[in-house]
This record gives C-alpha cells, structure tokens and sequence, in this order.
C-alpha cells in the first residue's frame, strides 16, 4: 500500500465579493452554531430506511451543525447503525478493530481501497441533497486501515454533526442574512 496523500488546500473567502453556487438548505436559528436539518441518509444511491424525526429535536427543528472545526461527523445511534449495517455489506474489504471502540467502522486498506471499495453517501439536507465521495466518508488511520469518518451521538448529545472530513471538496457559502447555507461538491483545487 503506502501510497501518498496529497494535500490540497483551499480558499475562504468573506464578505459581499462572493456568490452561492448550487442548492441550498435553510438554516435553523440558533446562536452559537451553524444548524440545518438533515432528512436521511442514502448509500449507494439506495435511502435508507430512517424516519426524518430521528434528525429532529422534539420540537421538530433540524439539529445538524455544520462544524468546520471538527473532523468527525455524528448522527444519531439509529441512523449510525443503518449506515454501519449498509456498509458492512457493501464493503468487501477485511474489518478491523481500531482504538478501544467496538463501534468504530475499519477495515483494512489504503487510499486506493477507498476509491475500489467504498461507496459514495448522499446527506439529504432540507432542500439539497449532497453526495460525499468515498475518501471524505472514510479517512486512512495508517497505510493499512482506513476508518469511517462518523460516530454516533453520545448519551446527552443534542445535535448531530456534519463534521470537516465529510466538508472535503465541497464548496459552501453561508448566506447569513437570508438564513442559508448553499453546498455544491468541486474539487477543492478548483476554487
């Protein structure tokens, strides 16, 4: 395996100089985050069974922040376990442990595992549906584990997260005054 992992960095651009490309999802108001709501799930083009309320609060409102800062996305248990069961199936690659977490998704393989073996996810936002591709849904751990990108939702937990891997190669504008996020997918490299 060993193959190298290129690093391609991209650009943040702020203020009036700037235009949204591709769909876009209302935001949900809150104070101290960037928060939407997420619909479902889908794997390789096929939805997964997941009742939308499960991305709720009891209240109905979305609770999916949009986090820059961290790398791991989080979904609640039930929607973690439907995608964990999907890509067990659709893997076919050796699982294995890794760290002191028996729900941590590994298999064995690199970068070029990933782009063979793994499928690519749809979120299903309010209004947009965005496609991660393979290497933003799992990441390699060493040359020979590559692990899933997600977590499920610790005990007291309030929101889900759609953390910084899953952000890779997708251009985003936050369009603050009219309470919208637009994200369309393009190579970093591109912007």
């Amino acid at each position: 395996m060993g193959e190298e992992s290129r690093v391609v960095y991209a650009n943040m651009i702020f203020g009036t100089e700037t235009s949204p490309v591709g769909n876009s999802t209302a935001m949900v108001p809150n104070r101290d985050f960037y928060v939407t709501s997420l619909d479902g799930v889908s794997v390789k083009g096929m939805r997964l069974d997941l009742n939308k309320s499960i991305f709720r609060k009891e209240n109905g409102q979305g609770c999916t922040i949009v986090d820059t800062g961290t790398p791991i996305s989080s979904m609640p248990g039930e929607a973690y376990d439907e995608v964990v069961r999907t890509l067990k199936s659709m893997v076919k690659l050796p699982r294995v442990p890794y760290g002191n977490k028996d729900n941590t998704l590994c298999f064995m393989g690199g970068l070029k595992d990933i782009d063979q073996y793994v499928p690519h996810m749809t979120l299903h936002f309010q209004g947009l549906d965005l496609p991660i591709i393979p290497r933003s849904l799992f990441f390699v751990t060493t040359d020979e584990v590559i692990c899933l990108a997600m977590r499920p939702m610790e005990n007291g937990e309030e929101y889900n997260i759609f953390g910084a891997l899953f952000q890779q190669n997708i251009n985003m504008f936050f369009d603050i005054k009219e309470e919208k996020i637009f994200m369309y997918p393009m190579a970093c490299a591109l912007i």
